[in-house]
């Protein structure tokens, strides 16, 4: 996981050291939509945006979910509260 994020911020100090300018949508287009969703990335797109930053965490049972904090409390509206690293996949889909 460490070489692909690596891997990835690689790549994008390659785009970054042409000289352009580039825009880039911090969790997509997270002003508009929730944070990190589809919602935001499509947001972010249908906005000209041409890159956008996104967060990956592994759960218990080894899924990757897009979600910027390492635990689910800042974002939950149901009161679901716990690191990511610690829940299934199953548990996380039942986060609001």
């Amino acid at each position: 996981m460490k070489k692909l994020l690596l891997s990835l911020a690689f790549c994008l100090l390659a785009q970054v050291s042409n000289g352009q300018t580039k825009i880039i949508a911090h969790r997509g287009s997270s002003g508009i939509a929730p944070e990190n969703t589809l919602a935001a990335f499509q947001k972010a797109i249908d906005q000209g945006i041409e890159f956008f930053e996104l967060d990956v965490h592994i759960t218990k049972d080894d899924s990757v979910m897009v979600i910027h904090d390492s635990s689910v409390d800042r974002t939950s509206s149901n009161g679901k509260t716990g690191k990511v690293k610690d829940m299934t996949y199953a548990e996380l889909r039942k986060v609001k």
